[in-house]
Formats: structure tokens, C-alpha cells, sequence
């Protein structure tokens, strides 16, 4: 959004607005668009240090504005993971299930599957290496931004997007992908009027045009009776959201250690960080990592698989 100045101090000194240069819309560039140069931004006020009004974090995030995020009970989530902020990972709600990479018909992935294979057979399933989970919300590291900040100012993202023809939350699971980062799991996030203590916050929130679609009228069983009645109008809104979350039974839970007891449970399952290497594009042009400044390689569908290459086990910490 754009504001002048007058509004701009009247904001609370916690908020300071970030102003982008994209295209308007709700799919595809304009998104993408908007969370590379939100997130450059961010990494060049703070990460590069050109500005002291602004701490430095050991964790960033971007998530659509239809989303009510509990910060706090985020915030402990995260700090209890045992990586220094300065290793690059990415932290994503565990009900984003591991997707092959792309989207549709428009999916990055091996042409077979040699017959007798299985999914959990880590040395011939070709498939496990091309799975990474959709990220929205996303949490990246101090690291993890530190490294895809050199793609961002390539303009990265809002080129995988156009590549796949997707918009953001499936061009992070390619962008991860490409640059191996491995993938920690968080509590769910659930759609509106879905509730409960452990989630992480709510989608659709202020799209009381979901709420109209799904629940504006009351449900009856076949014979006529109410089993769910009509939510009344606001319920969706960020107001009543925040009071629902507010509410004693949906406080989060005081003792956090036992999500992250064992450290297998950390980490998506069957998510590899080297799939990108049996790519065409990594083949020609190496890690991403590697590529000089200002130079983004895109990635097309056609160079996903070149057959060959051998499976590895996901990263786990040692």
C-alpha cells in the first residue's frame, strides 16, 4: 500500500512499512514479486547493516495479508531449533506436505520410476529428489536470506514463478529447492473457522467472502435438521480471529520442549538437498550459490530430469 507522510508517523514506531515497485494482483508475478523485494529490502536494511534503525533478526518471514499469525508462540517455536541463525534453512507448517516440485501439469520430476521401486527405497526412488513442501507461510534463517538475496537481486523468484507458470508459495519450494535448503516443520496452520491450541495461526483471515462461500448458510442433514449453523458475518474478520485465539482453551502450549523432542521429528520427511543436482541447469551451470552477482540461471521444466545420479539421505542434524 502506499502512504504519505502524515499517515506514515502516525503508524506504531514497531511497524515500519516496506514500499515495493511490483504489478497489482493476487497470482503469479505481482505476489512474487512482492516477497523478493520485501525481503531484499529487509536484508538490506538489517543483514548489510545500511541502516540502524533496524535490529538485526535471527529469523524472516513473509506470509500473505489473509493470514493472523501468533508471533510470540512462532517466535519460541523457531528459537527452539538447535542451528545457528547463521545456517541456511527454511522453517514451514507441517500440513504443507512435500510436493513434487512445480505445479499441475507444469511439475518438475523424473519420467519413471523403475519398476518394483517403493517410497521408501532411498536408493532407487528417483521421485523422493524432487519433493519439497509449498512454502506459505515461510520462515527463512539469517543464513538462509544471507544466501538467496544474491538471487533475489537477480530477480530469482519472480523468474521460477514465470518459469512453472505458479505464484509464490509453490516458486519457494522451487527457489528452496534449487538452493538445497533443508526444511524444518512447524505446527499447522489451518484454514478458517478451524481452531486449536498448537496451530500456528489462521488462514482466510478477513476474507469474509470464504466465509459467505462456506459457512453463510446454516447446513442441514437430509432431513432438514441444522447440523452446522450459518457464521455470522465478521467472523472471518482479523478482530474476531485475534478474539478467538485470545480465548483460554486456545493458548498455546506452555511446554514447547516436547515438539522438538528427537531429532528426526524436526525435519520433513523424504525431503532431500542435493535433487537439484541431477538437473540439466545444475549440470550446466553448477550451485546457485556459485553464480556470480547479478546473474540468475532459470530453471525450465525441460531441465529437470537428467537421468542417473544417486539418492541421498535427508540432511539431519549430527
Amino acid at each position: 500500500s502506499i502512504m504519505n507522510v502524515q499517515q506514515r508517523s502516525a503508524l506504531c514506531q514497531r511497524i515500519q512499512p516496506i514500499y515495493v515497485d511490483c504489478p497489482e494482483g493476487k497470482f503469479g508475478e505481482s505476489p512474487c514479486c512482492k516477497q523478493q523485494k520485501g525481503l531484499l529490502e529487509l536484508h538490506n536494511q538489517t543483514l548489510n547493516n545500511n541502516n540502524n534503525n533496524y535490529p538485526l533478526y535471527d529469523w524472516y518471514a513473509f506470509f500473505d495479508d489473509d493470514i493472523y499469525l501468533r508471533k510470540e508462540y512462532v517466535a519460541k517455536l523457531l528459537a527452539g531449533l538447535q542451528p545457528p541463525p547463521d545456517f541456511p534453512m527454511a522453517a514451514i507448517p507441517y500440513n504443507q506436505i512435500p510436493r513434487i516440485i512445480g505445479f499441475d501439469d507444469r511439475r518438475c520430476y523424473p519420467p519413471y520410476v523403475p519398476i518394483g521401486t517403493t517410497r521408501d527405497d532411498d536408493k532407487n526412488n528417483k521421485h523422493d529428489q524432487f519433493l519439497y513442501p509449498w512454502g506459505m507461510p515461510i520462515f527463512y534463517s539469517r543464513g538462509a536470506l544471507d544466501i538467496m538475496s544474491k538471487g533475489y537481486r537477480a530477480n530469482s523468484l519472480v523468474e521460477q514463478c514465470a518459469a512453472f507458470d505458479v505464484t509464490h508459495d509453490v516458486g519457494n519450494a522451487i527457489l528452496n529447492w534449487m538452493y538445497g535448503l533443508p526444511a524444518a516443520m512447524l505446527p499447522p496452520l489451518a484454514n478458517l473457522p478451524a481452531v486449536r491450541d498448537d496451530y500456528i495461526g489462521s488462514h482466510l483471515a478477513g476474507r469474509d467472502d470464504m466465509r459467505e462461500r462456506m459457512r453463510g448458510k446454516e447446513r442441514l442433514n437430509r432431513r432438514g435438521r441444522v447440523i452446522a449453523p450459518a457464521l455470522p458475518e465478521g467472523f472471518f474478520s482479523f478482530y474476531g480471529t485475534h478474539e478467538r485465539w485470545m480465548l483460554e482453551r486456545n493458548q498455546y502450549p506452555e511446554d514447547l520442549q516436547k515438539w522438538w523432542t528427537g531429532s528426526e521429528r524436526h525435519w520433513f520427511p523424504n525431503v532431500t538437498t542435493d535433487g537439484f543436482r541431477r538437473t540439466l541447469t545444475h549440470d550446466r551451470r553448477g550451485d546457485p550459490r556459485s553464480w556470480p552477482e547479478g546473474v540468475w540461471h532459470t530453471m525450465e521444466i525441460s531441465d529437470c530430469d537428467m537421468g542417473g545420479g544417486e539418492s541421498r539421505h535427508p540432511w539431519v542434524i549430527g
